[in-house]
């Protein structure tokens, strides 16, 4: 590649796939690292849990009153719920590995007993566990 030529889309389009690649490459490894076994696993999502109620930033309704809507379902409904705010988060429910045909999990499953654990807690222990503010 000539230096003083700006470079073709195709050289572009490479170099911007390529780096990518290497970004991934970074991410997967350093998630491996931090989610190895199912304690870290739970640790780090019970860290962006309490960093998405604290810092909610979006134009949504307060953590609180996004917890008390929640809680005022039924467990299937809170656990639903409880899932899409994992989403939103950061995290997604992670199928075990036994039952998935896609390539290998970067980190280890978040456990099915987290999420209902979790679901069955009261409206107030949840925003205990998380630090939202009630009011």
């Amino acid at each position: 590649m000539n230096l003083k030529k700006k470079p073709s889309s195709k050289e572009a389009t490479f170099f911007l796939a390529i780096a990518t690649s290497i970004c991934r490459e970074i991410d997967e490894t350093v998630i491996r690292q931090v989610t190895n076994t199912e304690e870290k696993m739970i640790f780090v999502t019970e860290k962006l849990l309490t960093e998405y109620f604290d810092h909610n930033l979006s134009n949504r309704i307060s953590p609180w009153a996004e917890i008390s809507n929640i809680w005022q379902g039924s467990t299937e409904k809170r656990k639903s719920n409880l899932i899409k705010i994992l989403q939103q988060a950061g995290l997604s429910k992670i199928e075990n590995e036994k039952k998935s045909t896609r390539k290998k999990n970067i980190s280890y499953a978040l456990p099915d007993c987290y999420i209902d654990e979790i679901s069955s807690l009261s409206r107030n222990a949840i925003a205990e566990k998380f630090q939202i503010k009630t009011r």
